[in-house]
C-alpha cells in the first residue's frame, strides 16, 4: 500500500515512518511526502503550558473548572470548537497550536533526531518533495525589524535557551538589508527560517535516512 501526505498529511507520515523508534510493523509499504510538515515540540513543558491554557479556556467556555482530559472529553462539540478557536486565534502567527508532540512510545523523539541515529522504518520506498518560499504564507507582514523576528522565534520555541534562540536569530538567520543570506526584508527572514524549521529540513531528513533513494 501507498501512503500520500501534503504538509501536515506529509508529517504525519513522517512520524509514522519512525513510529516506536522502527520497532514493529507500518501498514504501508510506500509513502509519499509533499512538504512533510509539523512544529517540533521537543519539551514536555511547551506541551503542559499548552495543555494548562486548553483547560483554562474550556472553564470560560464553559462556566464551570475543566480541570482533567476527562472533563474535557465531557464538554459539548460546540465549547470544544470555541476552546479551540480562541487557542489557535491567539497563537503566534503561523501557529496552530496542536500537533504531534514526543510521547516517549509512539514518538519516542523527534523524528529528525530518530531518523539520523537510524531509528525508523526502513523496509520502505519513500518519494519525498518541498516547495520553495513554504513558509511565506506562515510569516507575518507585520514585522518591522530584528526585535520583531526575536520575539517570533522565541514565541516558536518557549522552551530554548536564550543561547539558541541567538544562534538562531545573529548566525543561522542574521539580520541584513544587503540580501547576503537571501533576503532583504523581515518577511523575507521569517519566511526562510518557518521555511527550513517546519518544511524542507524533515525532506533532508527523510533524504538522508534513506540515502538519497528517495526519488526527491
Amino acid at each position: 500500500m501507498t501512503v500520500i501526505g501534503e504538509s501536515a498529511g506529509g508529517g504525519s507520515i513522517e512520524h509514522q515512518i519512525t513510529a516506536y523508534g522502527g520497532q514493529g510493523e507500518v501498514p504501508f509499504q510506500q509513502a509519499i511526502l509533499q512538504s512533510p510538515g509539523f512544529k517540533p515540540k521537543p519539551d514536555f513543558a511547551e506541551q503542559e503550558a499548552i495543555f494548562q491554557k486548553t483547560l483554562s479556556y474550556a472553564s470560560l467556555i464553559a462556566g464551570k473548572k475543566i480541570a482533567t482530559v476527562h472533563d474535557l472529553a465531557a464538554l459539548s462539540f460546540t465549547e470544544l470548537f470555541l476552546t479551540n478557536y480562541i487557542l489557535v486565534g491567539t497563537a503566534a502567527y503561523g501557529d496552530f497550536v496542536f500537533g504531534p508532540v514526543v510521547d516517549g512510545n509512539f514518538v519516542p523523539d523527534l523524528p529528525g533526531k530518530l531518523l539520523i541515529e537510524g531509528h525508523f522504518h526502513h523496509d520502505l520506498n519513500v518519494m519525498v518533495a518541498y516547495n520553495s518560499a513554504e513558509g511565506l504564507v506562515f510569516s507575518s507582514p507585520f514585522f518591522q525589524n530584528t526585535s520583531d523576528f526575536d520575539a517570533y522565534v522565541q514565541s516558536l520555541l518557549p522552551a530554548a535557551s536564550p543561547s539558541v534562540i541567538t544562534y538562531i536569530t545573529d548566525v543561522l538567520y542574521p539580520d541584513t538589508t544587503h540580501g547576503a543570506q537571501g533576503y532583504e526584508t523581515q518577511l523575507a527572514r521569517t519566511s526562510d527560517f518557518y521555511s527550513e524549521f517546519v518544511f524542507s529540513c524533515n525532506t533532508r531528513y527523510l533524504d538522508l535516512a534513506f540515502k538519497n533513494k528517495t526519488y526527491a
